[in-house]
């Protein structure tokens, strides 16, 4: 579940809950996948949390691991990202960006904070069980990356 495009207009990252009513708000035919650069479509309803997703007519090509998230992951996913510099002053500076490309490791990260001088520091909001040696390896692979 995609909550990051990208606008093909001006090659800016488009968070899909900084708008209160997506489908009214943003131009459809100027989206695109941010990891693959396909076609979005915006889904948005009372039954479902709003996000992008590729067209059925052309599906995702990007080679990163993906798996489905819960309402629960993505509120906590995007509440960090917009809250975490009210709580912990080292973050007044720093930009988030959600679900964050990590090409050398193909992972995306959940959130990646990226501070004035260049460091980047990645969140992982973790819900679901994993065993202690994936959540290592998740550990090893930003680190190394």
């Amino acid at each position: 579940m995609g909550l990051v495009a990208r606008q093909k207009s001006t090659r800016h990252l488009l968070n899909i809950f900084d708008f209160s009513e997506p489908r009214k708000e943003i131009d459809r035919k100027d989206i695109e996948c941010h990891l693959c650069g396909g076609d979005l479509i915006i889904k948005s309803g009372m039954l479902r949390i709003k996000h992008f997703a590729h067209r059925p007519s052309a599906p995702c090509k990007c080679d990163y691991a993906s798996h489905p998230e819960s309402y629960e992951h993505i509120f906590f996913k995007n509440l960090i990202a917009k809250r975490i510099g009210a709580e912990f002053s080292e973050y007044l500076h720093a930009t988030a960006q959600l679900e964050f490309p990590v090409p050398e490791v193909k992972r995306i990260a959940d959130i990646a904070f990226t501070f004035p001088g260049g460091w980047v520091v990645i969140h992982e909001i973790q819900l679901a069980k994993i065993s202690t040696h994936e959540l290592a390896q998740r550990s090893h692979d930003y680190h190394d990356a």
